[in-house]
């Protein structure tokens, strides 16, 4: 992996992956100085749903791992959680995991909440749950609608504009909101100018 992210970032490639977290410190150690962003699945924050929905019995690994690629390489994160009902999506569960989110990686950190399951409780599940992550303070949680535009945390002004599968940055000057100049702590590099 190290060797593709490098011979990426030397032509100059936005470097990524999409990852559910199991990796150790000493892997990420090897590829983390050439990763620009990465997808993180987290699963769960509990270890009887983490086990039930994974398998795994140590998951909190997988926090220390988004927790050092943020920190040493300033690698961009995003984070995704299907939730499954009566599973992963207990309210006390969802506040812990947007608490983590919010405290370790960052309010501007994008939370994807995803239905794990066909159905209304599933979509239910997922409408509490974008609640109870804005109420935390997070800034950018989306559900699995599609063309969810990326909005001023201080304005709602639009800063993308998503339209299908292509995302395009269209109210920010200088990386500042165009409306109100706020900082909305974006990764921009992604996207073409």
């Amino acid at each position: 992996v190290s060797d593709l992210l490098k011979s990426s970032r030397a032509t100059s490639r936005y470097t990524a992956l999409v990852t559910s977290g199991y990796a150790t410190l000493e892997a990420l150690h090897q590829f983390g100085p050439y990763l620009d962003g990465m997808s993180l699945e987290l699963r769960a924050f509990d270890d009887g749903a983490y086990r039930r929905l994974a398998g795994v019995e140590q998951w909190r690994g997988i926090l220390d791992l988004a927790v050092q690629a943020r920190q040493q390489w300033n690698c961009h994160l995003e984070v995704t959680t299907r939730l499954h009902p009566n599973v992963n999506d207990a309210p006390e569960q969802i506040q812990a995991m947007g608490a983590w989110v919010r405290d370790a990686l960052g309010p501007f950190t994008p939370w994807h909440l995803l239905p794990g399951d066909a159905g209304a409780a599933a979509s239910a599940s997922v409408a509490r749950a974008r609640r109870l992550a804005h109420e935390l303070g997070l800034h950018y949680v989306y559900g699995a609608e599609p063309g969810q535009h990326t909005r001023c945390p201080n304005c709602t002004a639009v800063l993308i504009e998503r339209e299908k599968s292509q995302g395009r940055a269209v109210g920010l000057n200088d990386g500042v909101c165009a409306a109100c100049g706020a900082d909305p702590h974006l990764h921009l590099s992604i996207f073409r100018r």
